[in-house]
């Protein structure tokens, strides 16, 4: 009912022979239509505090206030917490809601590895709208649930579908570059420039590199041949 502060903690219990009941010390009778104010441990109650938050292993109820007291302290401390159940089922609908949101984001990468063959980080940050760490969380998952492959390291990485015999086409200019060369025996500066469309410096750059790791054999001057 309440107003002005003045809020009333009333709730009906009819009990035979009490209302109207004399007490000594009293002026009048005991509430003749079932009225009585709540205790403070049901106030715990329907805030989730006393039976229920603070039970141990043994389903011991652990929970109580330091001694002294008052029970309009009680009150108080009650009505300006929060109930503990209601947070409980609203964290577990969360929770199932990641849970979905989660499943979507796998197909949707699985989409894509079907489609392209491999993805990376950043194809993951664009095509869902998450940050780097998300992005991250979710391909080490699928990683580790056995789901997709980690195939390099570094800026570039890439994932593909963790199945056998998955081909799957050049990615970095290093790959491009050995996918040429073993197919045309060998390689020129100004071919490499062309088929990757970078500066003459890159190039040489990018060639010189892989001559020193050894995954492609200098001939002359702007040659260059497998290993």
């Amino acid at each position: 009912t309440g107003g002005s502060g003045k809020e009333r903690n009333l709730i009906y219990q009819p009990k035979e022979g009490i209302a109207g009941k004399r007490i000594p010390g009293k002026k009048t009778g005991l509430n003749s239509e079932g009225i009585r104010v709540m205790t403070p441990n049901e106030w715990g109650r329907l805030q989730g505090f006393v039976g229920y938050a603070f039970l141990d292993e043994n389903n011991i109820d652990k929970f109580s206030f330091p001694d002294g007291l008052t029970d309009s302290q009680k009150y108080k401390q009650f009505g300006n917490s929060v109930s503990i159940p209601v947070i409980e089922c609203m964290a577990n609908y969360m929770l199932d809601c990641f849970k979905l949101l989660e499943k979507q984001q796998v197909e949707i990468v699985q989409a894509l590895l079907k489609t392209f063959g491999y993805i990376t980080k950043r194809d993951v940050m664009e095509k869902l709208n998450i940050n780097a760490a998300q992005a991250n969380q979710l391909l080490k998952t699928m990683t580790e649930d056995g789901v997709l492959r980690r195939l390099s390291h570094g800026k570039s990485t890439r994932y593909a579908i963790n199945r056998p015999g998955v081909i799957l086409p050049p990615y970095s200019h290093e790959e491009k570059v050995l996918k040429l060369v073993r197919t045309e025996k060998e390689i020129t500066t100004d071919t490499i420039q062309t088929y990757l469309g970078i500066s003459r410096d890159s190039v040489n750059v990018l060639l010189s590199g892989m001559a020193k790791k050894g995954l492609i054999k200098r001939i002359s001057r702007g040659k260059y041949s497998c290993d």
